[in-house]
């Protein structure tokens, strides 16, 4: 999309200047380092599950469309500091509906006068699977291996990593506040 130099870093942002422009420049666009940390890359490398539990959100892609498919590099906001290594792996999933209301008369509206109750969100579905080929600290890029609908920007990757006593990934809560598996 575009190449630019840093200019000035705050604790709070940091000013680029732009060098090269091959597309729009829009706000939220993500700035990705042109050389990374001291970090040893590889051409090959082990798939290996990403941490247990650990919940990662699809935030766009690097060519900027609003879907991706296989083969396609996305943009995740987990990195080297949440354990991600090159060739972590995620299971891709869109985020369960939530429901309203008591046994036997649940309802998709909230309020719902007839059916008034508590909210009660469904699992995540299973859309699809990713790689880790680019950890960053606070970020990462990931190659889309599988997917079966589009994926689309705030998807969730969660760890297929399970724990001892469950078959299952061990995660109570993201940060949406929505529940992968509880395990009590």
């Amino acid at each position: 999309m575009a190449q630019a130099e840093l200019k000035e870093q705050s604790e709070k942002y940091s000013g680029l200047q732009v060098i090269n422009q091959y597309q729009e420049i829009q706000p939220n666009d993500i700035a990705l380092p042109m050389f990374g940390e001291d970090l040893a890359l590889s051409t090959v490398f082990t798939p290996i599950p990403a941490p247990v539990g650990l919940i990662a959100s699809v935030k766009g892609s690097m060519d900027n469309h609003a879907f991706m498919s296989v083969n396609q590099v996305v943009i995740i906001d987990r990195g080297s500091d949440d354990g991600l290594v090159q060739g972590s792996m995620f299971n891709l999933a869109k985020v369960g509906s939530a429901v309203y209301g008591e046994k036997g008369e649940y309802s998709y509206k909230e309020g719902d006068f007839f059916h008034a109750g508590k909210r009660i969100d469904l699992p995540p579905i299973a859309i699809g699977e990713m790689l880790v080929i680019r950890p960053y600290e606070k970020f990462s890029l990931a190659l889309i291996t599988k997917s079966e609908e589009p994926i689309k920007k705030d998807s969730i990757a969660i760890s297929p990593a399970v724990n001892e006593l469950s078959d299952s990934p061990i995660v109570n809560k993201t940060q949406n506040g929505m529940t992968v598996n509880d395990p009590s």
